[in-house]
């Protein structure tokens, strides 16, 4: 009987070590492109990689925002990244920084991100159209801040030539916006954007915000609905209220991921949404009912599998 027993056990060992568990699998990697410091992007990434944590090893990286995150993508440096939409939409007709198309796939659209256009009162506090021959940070290089602040001058009339150009990202523009070197500076951000309530609340230097709702129909007449009107109400800065432009966000995935990965990241995301709205307010803004709203980035079939189950038989 013990020598029976034995050799059970041992069979037992010998089949759990040709059998290992899902539990004992060694994890796989996977790496999200989020943004710079002080916007949105990367506190939810931080905490989105949190939760994608308990079953691969995730890695969010800081980025410059929506254009490098989506060169990341393809050149599979991430396999995840956040991107504004107007962005995404260049990425899929390989047009601006991209020089062919590029199949994106979106698994929910996260929240709206609203233009900030912050001046120096003490230099003028001017409007869009005022800007031109004064030196402005357009956003850092590589941002989706910079592709829209772009088409915004241009709604204005003001070329590249029409103005001193700066491409900071957005520490480096509220630094160089004190010191003097700029007098205005764009970031595309959802609210609040923290570096700004700082800047604001700090008394360093006197700052407004400028309506931009005006360009609204030039941007989508050029465009398309990938822009609408947005609003930054006083309560957020405790700056005069403004209309802006507005841009949804996607989290983005390309087309070659397999649908059992996409569907577990989307469900992952919903599951990770205490931890977003913790880690920011734009993190509330998630909802199953409004995640299918990623025009115009396709669903991941993977992510229209979790919405089919949400609504149940």
């Amino acid at each position: 009987m013990k020598r029976r027993g034995l050799l059970a056990g041992l069979g037992a060992v010998a089949l759990a070590a040709g059998c290992t568990t899902p539990d004992d699998a060694p994890r796989s990697a996977l790496s999200l492109a989020t943004g710079e410091v002080g916007g949105v992007y990367r506190p939810l990434g931080r905490a989105l990689g949190t939760t994608l944590g308990a079953r691969w090893r995730t890695e969010a990286v800081a980025t410059a925002g929506s254009v490098e995150n989506v060169q990341r993508l393809r050149d599979r440096r991430n396999q995840v990244a956040f991107l504004s939409v107007d962005v995404a939409a260049q990425a899929l007709a390989g047009l601006g920084a991209f020089g062919s198309k590029y199949p994106l796939r979106a698994l929910a659209e996260l929240y709206a991100d609203h233009v900030h256009l912050v001046t120096a009162l003490e230099r003028g506090g001017y409007g869009l159209d005022g800007l031109a021959g004064h030196p402005i940070s357009t956003g850092a290089a590589g941002s989706g801040t910079e592709v829209v602040a772009t088409r915004l001058l241009g709604a204005a009339g003001i070329t590249i030539r029409g103005f001193e150009q700066h491409k900071l990202g957005l520490h480096d523009s509220i630094a160089a916006l004190r010191a003097g070197i700029i007098d205005a500076f764009f970031f595309s951000s959802g609210l609040p954007c923290t570096a700004i309530a700082d800047l604001v609340s700090s008394g360093d230097i006197e700052v407004g915000l400028t309506d931009l709702s005006r360009y609204v129909p030039t941007l989508q007449s050029q465009y398309g609905e990938v822009y609408s009107t947005g609003w930054i109400p006083n309560s957020i800065y405790t700056l005069t209220s403004v209309s802006t432009v507005s841009i949804a966000n996607v989290l983005a995935v390309p087309v070659r991921m397999s649908d059992e990965q996409a569907y577990q990241l989307t469900r992952l995301l919903f599951v990770a949404k205490p931890r977003l709205s913790e880690a920011h307010p734009e993190g509330r803004q998630l909802d199953p009912r409004s995640a299918l709203g990623t025009y115009p980035v396709p669903l991941h079939p993977g992510a229209e599998r979790y919405y089919r189950e949400q609504k149940g038989p």
